[in-house]
C-alpha cells in the first residue's frame, strides 16, 4: 500500500543541519587491507556478498543525497520498508531493494542462526569478555603477526561490525559489538553464505 503523507512538513525544507555518519568503509577497508597479505585479502575480494564494499572508487561518503531521501520520506505502517515521494511518484525501498543496491543477500535468516560459528576464537583472543568497539579495532591492528587464519576472522568481525552495523560509542558506556558478530566468524564458511541484511 502507498503512503498517504510526508513524514516532514515542507516548512521543514529549508532548514540547516549537519550530517554525520557513523559507518568508516574507508577507514574499515585500508584497516583490513593493512592488516591482512595480499591473498588474505582476496577472500573479501571474493566475497559475494563483501566484493561490492571492496571495490567502491570513492569510499568516502557524501551525504547531502542522504538528506533529500530523508526530507522526502513518506509514512509507512509497514516494519521492513521506507517510501519516499520523489516529483510525486511513491518509490518503496525495502530488504529486496537493499540487496540490489549492497550485493547483500537479504533474505530470512536459516533456522538456528543463533548456532553458527562458536566461541573458540572469541575466548581465544577476548577471554570470553563482552568485546566493544574499540578492543575489537585495537585486536584487530595488533594481528599482523598473528596465524593468518586468526587474521582473516579477526578481520571479518571487524568487516560486519564497523561497515555492516556501523562504528558505536567508545567509553563506559559503549555497547558491544553484536554477539552473533562474534560467534559466526568462528566458521569464515557461514559468513560467505549468510544472508547479511
Amino acid at each position: 500500500m502507498q503512503p498517504l503523507k510526508f513524514h516532514f512538513p515542507p516548512s521543514q525544507y529549508q532548514k540547516s543541519l549537519k550530517l554525520s555518519g557513523k559507518c568508516y568503509i574507508d577507514t574499515a577497508i585500508s584497516n583490513i587491507q593493512t592488516i591482512l597479505k595480499e591473498k588474505e585479502v582476496e577472500w573479501f575480494i571474493e566475497h559475494p556478498q563483501f566484493q561490492h564494499f571492496f571495490h567502491i572508487k570513492n569510499r568516502k561518503q557524501k551525504w547531502m543525497g542522504m538528506w533529500v531521501l530523508v526530507l522526502r520520506s513518506a509514512c509507512s505502517a509497514k516494519k521492513y520498508e521506507l517510501w519516499f515521494v520523489i516529483n510525486g511518484v511513491p518509490i518503496r525501498y525495502s530488504l529486496r531493494e537493499l540487496g540490489l543496491i549492497s550485493g547483500l543477500y537479504c533474505l530470512e535468516y536459516p533456522p538456528n542462526h543463533e548456532r553458527l560459528g562458536g566461541t573458540t576464537f572469541m575466548n581465544k583472543y577476548f577471554g570470553g569478555k563482552k568485546v566493544t568497539y574499540a578492543a575489537l579495532e585495537e585486536k584487530m591492528l595488533t594481528m599482523k603477526s598473528k596465524p593468518s587464519e586468526d587474521r582473516k576472522k579477526m578481520s571479518a568481525m571487524y568487516f560486519l561490525a564497523i561497515i555492516l552495523v556501523g562504528g558505536r560509542k567508545s567509553g563506559e558506556r559503549a555497547s558491544p559489538v553484536d554477539s552473533f558478530f562474534v560467534t559466526i566468524v568462528d566458521d569464515l564458511d557461514a559468513c560467505v553464505t549468510f544472508p547479511w541484511d
